[in-house]
């Protein structure tokens, strides 16, 4: 899965997104212009995977399939890139309530459960069978936030953004590395070799992510940069929202200094306190 899109066989067995039913959870069923792949909402990265093939490193294996010779080239156009385009397009398209939205980097895991109550998700529980079908059975439930399942990825959730630098999660897109969101779901059967080989499709393994994505929001994260004497403060966030930037000298009091529209991905304001100014701690805040 991590070369091309599960149970793709032949050109025929592409399920692209057509008609009016177009929505952010599609994203994933787009073609990212490598062979016979959509973009990617999956875990595993392929350049580090030493066990695609005997004697070919994961990011050979890669520069091979792609036709692409040139390694760092090809290491740009690796599956998990994808993961900094949603980064950048979910907000951009989302129109769910930005007030509603939970917090990428969120440490409740309450709110993740609740995050994923009433996600639509598919389970291959159908026999074994041997075969080549790019459409096999599947039975679908609704996940409710109380389940072992939902506590399973919610736990799951938690470790994978402590492993991050910081125990935080870059970008929206960043957490998809959370492999229980999709090759490691607990509503598939991917132990069981022949579900694994032939009953397991692209779409069954990025439905949870498709879905929660567009309930999360990413962080605004902040830089101080000490430049001629001034202070350059600046807040990374989404081009699509207003943000403010406000100070404050004991984190209990804040002042709103300005309101700020992202451009590409972030934005800037200088400060130029006086000789005796006091400290200051700076913060954004997501305007409803």
């Amino acid at each position: 899965m991590q070369i091309k899109d599960p149970l793709v066989w032949r050109p025929e067995d592409w399920n692209f997104p057509a008609g009016a039913d177009w929505s952010i959870a599609a994203l994933g069923r787009v073609h990212r212009g490598t062979p016979w792949q959509t973009i990617y909402l999956k875990a595993s990265d392929v350049t580090t995977n030493n066990a695609i093939a005997t004697g070919i490193t994961g990011l050979d294996a890669w520069a091979q399939w792609t036709g692409d010779p040139d390694l760092n080239d090809a290491q740009l156009t690796a599956p998990i890139t994808d993961w900094q385009l949603l980064g950048v397009l979910i907000p951009l398209l989302n129109t769910n309530n930005r007030a509603q939205l939970v917090s990428v980097n969120d440490g409740n895991l309450a709110d993740w459960q609740n995050a994923l109550d009433g996600l639509l998700v598919v389970s291959n529980s159908s026999p074994d069978f041997q075969g080549y079908l790019s459409s096999p059975p599947f039975d679908t439930y609704v996940m409710a936030g109380g389940s072992a399942q939902a506590g399973y990825i919610a736990n799951a959730i938690a470790q994978a953004r402590a492993g991050q630098p910081g125990q935080r999660f870059a970008t929206l897109g960043s957490i998809l590395q959370t492999a229980a969101l999709s090759e490691n779901s607990p509503w598939l059967n991917w132990n069981d070799t022949l579900q694994y080989q032939y009953a397991i499709t692209d779409a069954a393994y990025e439905a949870i992510p498709a879905q929660l994505l567009p309930r999360l929001r990413p962080d605004s994260i902040g830089a101080v940069v000490s430049t001629n004497g001034a202070w350059q403060v600046q807040f990374s966030g989404s081009d699509a929202w207003i943000y403010t930037l406000q100070t404050s000298p004991d984190l209990i009091n804040w002042t709103t200094v300005s309101t700020n529209v992202p451009v590409q991905g972030s934005f800037n304001a200088t400060i130029a306190p006086g000789p005796a100014a006091p400290k200051q701690f700076f913060r954004s805040v997501l305007l409803p």
